[in-house]
């Protein structure tokens, strides 16, 4: 599938997203300031899907680590995919990691996307683009320990990269969410209830917050994906 296929089977009318106003919460802990980095019990953060909204266009593109294991038929897919949503407008959540094809993606200047990256200078070879989020926060880190049973045994890098999961799925607030993720994983997961560790691979985590989020995950190893995918972005414009 060409990417003007694509851009033919997304047009449609464009409606616009709903506006959300949102309040200025308390941290977590009751005010008290954490180091976010070394604190290990954090206070656990449930969702609550009902103050999750979406107001912008954007999406995530989110895997296991490393891309050895992703076809280079799906890693094409995913660069004309980009290339489609970006012509409409949609932003990709880019989470800076250094996985090549991914770079390419984020390097290429006709892509239309927002970086959050756990910390500051966490990929020396990032474009030349200034983070939306590098700072992570308590929300999150509560979040993810919720949803990581492992997470106060992890090194703080992990720890904190999983956080900034958290944020390109939830956004800097952690109520204003993506419309869509898209990953590939070798046994086509796209829900929590599907997970198999040792098939779907780390991206667990982000299906199991993408899930609790009320996300669509679109799952490329799934041969109607794409065509789902485009369902329902229609229903979105």
């Amino acid at each position: 599938m060409e990417e003007n296929d694509i851009l033919d089977m997304l047009e449609s009318d464009d409606k616009p997203y709903a506006e959300v106003i949102e309040k200025k919460e308390e941290p977590q802990s009751g005010g008290k300031k954490i180091n976010l980095w070394e604190e290990t019990d954090i206070p656990k953060v449930k969702i609550d899907p009902a103050n999750i909204h979406r107001v912008d266009k954007s999406y995530a593109v989110l895997f296991s680590n490393g891309n050895n294991e992703i076809p280079e038929s799906v890693q094409e897919k995913i660069r004309e995919l980009v290339k489609a949503l970006s012509t409409k407008g949609y932003i990709f959540r880019y989470g800076g990691d250094s996985t090549p094809f991914l770079m390419k993606i984020a390097t290429d200047e006709s892509t239309i996307m927002d970086m959050y990256v756990p910390w500051k200078k966490f990929n020396k070879e990032l474009p030349n683009v200034m983070p939306k989020v590098f700072k992570m926060s308590e929300k999150a880190y509560g979040i993810a320990a919720h949803y990581h049973r492992g997470f106060p045994k992890l090194p703080n890098g992990v720890r904190a990269i999983l956080a900034r999961d958290v944020h390109i799925l939830l956004g800097e607030d952690c109520k204003r969410a993506v419309s869509f993720m898209i990953t590939y994983t070798p046994d086509g997961c796209e829900s929590k209830d599907k997970i198999d560790y040792k098939t779907t691979g780390n991206v667990s985590f982000a299906i199991t917050i993408a899930d609790e989020a009320n996300i669509p995950v679109f799952n490329l190893k799934n041969d109607d994906a794409v065509s789902r995918l485009i369902e329902y972005i229609k229903t979105l414009s």
